[in-house]
């Protein structure tokens, strides 16, 4: 974590930049560090995993506080403002003990499934006192005064009363998953960014809940969210990952001999479930015993643990990450599991051809981002709704959530080698360019964005953006996300609907009931066809329209139609049979 501090802004003396103000920072996060997630959903890991009281127990100290609506805001709901506002009301500490032997818990222990560890809690506080040191100053503080002008985002107390807050929605949103790892991330990270000011107001006791100052955080249902990515069931985005898994490089790796070494090793000695991913990362984060015939974490790369992690760390030409090989031998065994439950958490797929599944399956999230960038870059137009445009915009999400926004940025942005680790912070400055005489050519818009990887200056790598300059043109940043920034996922897969029609059609024409509903399109067609060219060549209509189009006068027109359709079949007496013929066997088949 140490190592993911926010450098200082680096602007070269050869670079006319002029003067810059931070007006906005998006931060997304990696929840952290969580407990494993049950077995109805990484099946049962190895031999004896859930069975061991070290693994297959997990018993979690820290517990989550619940708290109903204050009185407050039940009063403003009710529009009754007469009432007293003394609050009284407990707080709830969920505490999951209530089932006693021979019943359990899904971890069997305390612990919720993907619940946040204390290794997660302390992440987190550090990523918020890493924002608070990078971005924000205290004013009645004289340290602070020295704090470089050019980052001050907001200030943290002021002597005005009328000031807001410094995490009043002018300031601050707060978005997260519907998880317990996801807002207990985002919860932390503000206890970082305002551990003493909260201390302060809580001491104040202005606030309902004994004190608690009340923050917003805005969320969604997990099975429609967005923030880790597209979920509904998306045909165009299956069709590219199958299209990402054809690839030369994605079928070399698969056919080498390491490869194939590996994955026969993981046959026959550890499960073949989609979630052994799960299994090894929590164990290995939590430091607990591998299978034995895995080995440890030692030196000796000749044990199974470091061959399988340095293999599927691979080298940069294979473009693969840990979790990768994972991805691989599930796809490619007979498990019941479907390839896109396995492929989904691998980087391949989401880097691919200028990371087009990342585009489309993130542009949801990005246009959200955008509702808070645009207002920064004097873009008023944006989506944002009844909340303002913030200062600082949170964002605690997933491990798939960091893989996309990167992957959706360019293919130099992220190499898809490592992993997102734990509390993994991508963050998305914007500077406003003050100087009117600053170097138009590298600064056009008068607005500035640095991109920051936990603690490495990326900007550079967005394509359009100049070397060696951790400041661009923030129209190279829009160029990229504006048009894949949707809020509705285009999910109709023209080129797959085209190949199911050519299908369709080969499969129509392999039956006897196909091939005579062609051979009757076909014929109609011919008539249709004739009569058009007899019309065009001889300037006349034949004799049966002829006399029908007399009687036109004197006839309604559906009668028309009905003679018209009488003289085609009459014409077309020999198909006429074979017709109806057709539709009852044809409704045979599809019965």
């Amino acid at each position: 974590m140490k190592q993911r501090h926010i450098p200082p802004l680096y602007i070269s003396n050869a670079t006319n930049a002029g003067a810059t103000k931070l007006v906005h920072v998006t931060s997304v996060l990696h929840h952290g560090a969580r407990t494993i997630l049950g077995p109805h959903k990484t099946g049962h890991c190895w031999d004896g995993f859930w069975e061991s009281n070290e693994t297959g127990v997990w018993d979690c100290n820290l517990t989550t506080y619940l708290a109903p609506p204050s009185k407050r805001r039940i009063y403003q709901e009710e529009e009754d403002k007469d009432k007293d506002l003394q609050e009284s009301m407990f707080l709830f500490n969920l505490e999951f003990n209530a089932l006693k032997p021979p019943l359990s818990n899904v971890l069997n222990g305390t612990c919720q499934e993907g619940q946040l560890i204390l290794q997660g809690y302390d992440q987190q506080v550090e990523n918020g006192r890493i924002l608070r040191e990078a971005y924000l100053y205290d004013e009645s503080n004289g340290e602070d005064a020295n704090v470089d002008e050019r980052m001050r985002l907001f200030a943290l107390s002021n002597d005005n009363e009328n000031t807001p807050l410094p995490w009043d929605d002018h300031y601050l949103r707060v978005r997260a998953g519907d998880s317990q790892a996801t807002m207990m991330s985002g919860q932390l990270l503000l206890r970082g960014l305002f551990e003493s000011e909260l201390e302060e107001e809580r001491s104040r006791e202005k606030f309902g809940l004994s004190g608690f100052p009340t923050i917003p955080v805005h969320t969604a249902d997990h099975t429609v969210d967005i923030l880790g990515g597209f979920q509904k069931s998306c045909p165009k985005l299956e069709r590219l990952k199958r299209d990402s898994m054809s690839a030369k490089e994605y079928k070399d790796f698969y056919n080498s001999v390491e490869s194939q070494q590996v994955r026969q090793f993981m046959e026959s000695q550890l499960s073949q479930d989609s979630g052994l991913f799960d299994c090894l990362m929590t164990t290995i984060c939590t430091d607990r015993t591998l299978p034995e015939q895995f080995g440890d974490y030692e030196e000796d790369k000749s044990t199974w643990f470091n061959r399988i992690s340095t293999y599927v760390r691979g080298h940069p030409s294979e473009i693969l990450y840990f979790g990768l090989l994972f991805s691989f031998h599930a796809t490619h065994t007979t498990t019941s599991f479907s390839p896109l439950q396995h492929t989904r958490n691998h980087s391949f797929p989401l880097r691919f051809n200028d990371g087009e599944y990342s585009k489309l399956s993130i542009g949801p999230l990005w246009a959200e981002i955008l509702d808070h960038i645009k207002p920064a870059l004097g873009d008023g137009d944006s989506e944002s709704g009844s909340h303002p445009p913030s200062k600082l915009a949170v964002y605690s999400g997933y491990d798939s959530t960091i893989m996309q926004l990167l992957a959706s940025l360019g293919e130099k942005v992220w190499d898809g080698l490592v992993w997102p680790p734990y509390a993994s912070m991508v963050l998305i400055e914007i500077h406003e360019m003050l100087d009117e005489d600053r170097d138009k050519e590298l600064f056009e818009t008068g607005n500035a964005f640095r991109l920051i990887y936990n603690g490495r200056v990326l900007t550079s790598m967005v394509a359009g953006c100049p070397d060696e300059l951790e400041l661009c043109d923030a129209k190279y940043l829009m160029d990229r996300i504006q048009p894949i920034a949707v809020r509705k996922v285009d999910c109709v897969d023209l080129i797959e609907d085209r190949v199911d029609a050519v299908e369709v059609a080969k499969s129509m024409a392999s039956t006897t009931a196909g091939l005579l509903l062609f051979l009757l399109v076909i014929g109609l067609g011919a008539i249709v066809g004739g009569v058009a060219m007899y019309s065009r060549i001889t300037g006349k209509l034949p004799k049966k329209l002829k006399d029908a189009r007399k009687r036109h006068r004197s006839m309604g027109r559906s009668a028309l139609v009905s003679e018209q359709l009488e003289m085609s079949v009459s014409d077309a007496s020999p198909l006429a049979d074979t017709h109806e013929d057709l539709h009852e066997r044809s409704d045979s088949v599809l019965s």
